[in-house]
């Protein structure tokens, strides 16, 4: 099986386009999208308009992809402001065969959705029950693993790290880390930051063959 991995669309419109053709070109098997999927909406005046709002851009991204004819799963991220309830939008301990969700993340300066302290995130993960086959479709990345900010600081999650040292999951594909798109491996678990540049229009995305391990980075 072959995932082609993207995240943090933002609402991009550009992006979604850009997103179908690739996909629909591609000889992934099934897209998993890590989160930030509606856009920032500041000149949103209430919370509920930007509900409102980024309900429309996950709607017409579901709409979009349709047409690809192949499979595709997202969760949603600390800047998701809406709910939805659909076939598509897996939430925590959802699975896909050995794909399993997880849209928990750290806490941030910015008072974000889907925030917890270290402590929920790790009790959280040991429900989970993970095992080496597992694959991991989350918005968070691992601290130390495609974390690192513009300043140089790792923001990534200390029991996520902790949680893939001990379970050693087959993949953990996430985002939220704009500026640290790229592969690496904590011992044998490959962690994806597949996180697209919504600012320059930009999609970024990883596939990766599961049953070999190889993988490509398109955009970076």
């Amino acid at each position: 099986m072959k995932i082609f991995a993207t995240s943090d669309i933002h609402g991009n419109k550009t992006i979604v386009s850009s997103l179908v053709e690739a996909y629909s070109a591609s000889d992934a098997d099934i897209l998993l999208i890590c989160g930030d999927v509606g856009g920032k909406r500041h000149g949103a005046q209430t919370l509920g308009k930007c509900r409102q709002l980024q309900l429309k851009d996950y709607t017409f991204l579901v709409s979009q992809l349709q047409s690809c004819g192949k499979p595709f799963h997202c969760v949603l991220g600390n800047d998701d402001w809406f709910e939805v309830s659909d076939s598509y939008c897996l939430t925590t301990g959802q699975r896909i065969n050995n794909i399993v969700a997880f849209d928990y993340i750290n806490l941030t300066p910015f008072n974000t959705n889907r925030e917890a302290n270290e402590k929920k995130i790790s009790y959280e993960l040991e429900k989970l029950q993970l095992i080496n086959e597992s694959i991991i479709i989350a918005h968070c990345p691992p601290y130390e693993a495609q974390d690192k900010i513009t300043q140089g600081d790792n923001v990534g999650s200390k029991s996520i790290r902790k949680c893939i040292e001990s379970q050693q999951p087959r993949i953990w594909f996430c985002g939220h880390i704009h500026e640290d798109f790229g592969v690496t491996k904590i011992g044998q678990t490959l962690v994806v930051n597949c996180a697209s540049d919504h600012a320059s229009d930009a999609l970024k995305y990883v596939v990766v063959d599961v049953e070999s391990m190889d993988f490509t980075c398109f955009g970076s």
